[in-house]
């Protein structure tokens, strides 16, 4: 998509801020024929994720492991877990299918659709690129806030407890880090190279929600535009309607046969491309549907219940490890709102289709466009089958969300109730 950048109806800033731009990017800097970005991006993956796998030695190592003040660590180490293991996923996805990614990305250019009635309209692309772009910002933030307080909160809790070292049952107490993964070492030997295991810890932190922020860009812009892309061309049969005001270049009433028929064959081709990008769009995020998912349940259950043996123990809502878990809980009640919300919304302008065509004045047309309307219903038709789903019954969509939220409290409200 070389020279296409000045045309896309979103802000690349923050895309290009974090590198994922430049990961996908074909003109990217390459060395042995390989993208830098991409190369970067696969050691990293590496590198965290053997450094997970030493973690999990720590459960079976049979080494004293004391925590100061954390009955629930274990809790937290496995949700912590999921969250490194999908943001690594997401990641090498990324890597894996940089070439379509890269060419979906043309789904925010303005001149995606052929059809000029849909070209016309390059002031709400623009209008909505511009939300888009905004929004991404406020969420880097969040992340980076999130992400900050999980690197800062450590240092601050072992500087409280800076005075004892040794644990009511004997062993030394091991020093808070950021994710306070276990590793088969003493404690002994863990505290006196603490500060390489806190850069470890904040760097696979870090990169975690690199992942998860990279793909989310990808993902909601693609969903997002592929969506407007749809809004228009609903827009474009509408303005088939006689005297219609849509907004639009001209108004179709007043075209002849011979220009309505080619207005018609334009269409069917735009849908027929979004169709193609959308199909292309879900195999590749479609294994990632599932696990992001029960990522973020999982994340919906883990935090709250957290939160509350916080308060319990510490007697007030404001302190440290309740700070962390907050931003926590709001990250993952986001990523399911804005997935289940855009999938939704896809589905329902795709379907939206089908309406504004039979909407249209087609009763004064001739036959020759009466089938090619009747083509383009039938074709759009055999598309709503194209959605991603969780179970062959079970569309990502709001209505799962509520579900999901309702079972997760209800699994919370057990676990809370057992405990008491």
């Amino acid at each position: 998509m070389p020279g296409e950048e000045n045309r896309l109806a979103i802000d690349l800033t923050v895309f290009k801020l974090i590198g994922m731009y430049q990961m996908v990017d074909p003109d990217s800097p390459k060395v042995c024929g390989r993208n830098v970005y991409a190369s970067v991006n696969v050691a990293l993956i590496v590198c965290t994720t053997a450094m997970t796998v030493l973690s999990t030695c720590g459960f079976f190592s049979g080494v004293r492991d004391t925590f100061r003040n954390n009955d629930f660590d274990v809790v937290l180490i496995l949700f912590y877990y999921v969250c490194i293991g999908v943001g690594n996923y997401k990641t090498t996805v990324l890597v894996l299918n940089a070439a379509e990614v890269w060419t979906l990305f043309g789904v925010a250019r303005v001149s995606f659709l052929g059809n000029r009635y849909c070209t016309g309209n390059r002031r709400r692309m623009a209008d909505r690129g511009a939300s888009l772009s905004r929004f991404f910002a406020w969420y880097l933030a969040l992340i980076v806030v999130t992400l900050t307080s999980y690197a800062i909160i450590p240092l601050v809790t072992n500087h409280r407890y800076a005075g004892p070292t040794s644990a009511p049952g004997g062993g030394a107490y091991r020093k808070s880090n950021v994710i306070n993964l276990r590793y088969p070492f003493a404690a002994d030997t863990y505290n006196t190279y603490y500060p390489a295991f806190y850069a470890m810890e904040c760097a696979l932190a870090f990169y975690t929600g690199y992942g998860t922020f990279a793909f989310d860009l990808f993902a909601l812009t693609t969903m997002y535009f592929v969506s407007v892309q749809y809004e228009l061309l609903a827009s474009a049969f509408r303005a088939l309607e006689r005297g219609a005001d849509t907004g639009t270049v001209d108004d179709c009433s007043l075209l002849n046969e011979e220009e309505l028929q080619e207005h018609l064959l334009s269409l069917i081709s735009d849908c027929q491309t979004i169709y193609k990008h959308l199909k292309k769009f879900y195999d590749i995020s479609r294994p990632i549907g599932l696990i992001q998912v029960l990522g973020d349940a999982s994340g919906m259950i883990c935090m709250p219940y957290l939160i509350v043996l916080c308060v319990q123990k510490n007697g007030s809502v404001f302190n440290t490890e309740t700070i962390r878990f907050v931003f926590t809980l709001g990250i993952a009640g986001l990523q399911s709102y804005m997935y289940c919300n855009l999938f939704q919304l896809v589905s329902d302008k795709k379907e939206a289709i089908n309406f504004a065509i039979y909407s249209c004045d087609w009763t004064r047309m001739n036959i020759r466009i009466k089938k090619l309307i009747l083509l383009l219903m039938r074709m759009n038709t055999a598309c709503d089958n194209l959605k991603l789903k969780v179970t062959p019954s079970k569309n990502i969509d709001l209505p799962m969300l509520a579900n999901v939220i309702r079972s997760s409290y209800s699994i919370l409200s057990v676990i809370i109730n057992r405990k008491n």
